[in-house]
């Protein structure tokens, strides 16, 4: 039997969906001769023939439309989606003025009277 690839499947999605346990993931990556770390390419076709099968999980698959996807996305290095993390002193906003006093230089009194 084929299995077609789908969208951030791994390995172990695909046993999971093809045989209803994990038990036969280094035997599914031998057959197609694969790591079980291998990035996988969508839409490719993976040799499913496992003898291994736990019915009343694969149905349940099957009947609720299960597909497992939970491979890891590569996330591009350097590339910032926005927040905190992305800001940089001097680029994305400007320290500029003269330096406030700040409450560490206060002394106990004045610090009360802030609170």
């Amino acid at each position: 039997m084929q299995h077609i690839v789908k969208n951030n499947q791994w390995l172990g999605d695909v046993i999971l969906q093809c045989s209803g346990s994990i038990s036969m993931l280094f035997d599914l990556a031998k057959l197609n001769n694969k790591s079980i770390t291998d990035d996988l390419i969508v839409g490719g076709f993976l040799n499913t023939d496992i003898n291994k099968v736990e019915k009343h999980i694969k149905k349940h698959y099957e009947i609720k439309d299960i597909v497992p996807a939970t491979a890891i996305s590569k996330i591009i290095e350097n590339e910032c989606i926005g927040g905190i993390g992305c800001m940089q002193i001097e680029v994305d906003f400007i320290v500029s003025g003269e330096p406030t006093q700040g409450i560490g230089d206060m002394n106990i009194e004045e610090t009360l009277e802030i609170y």
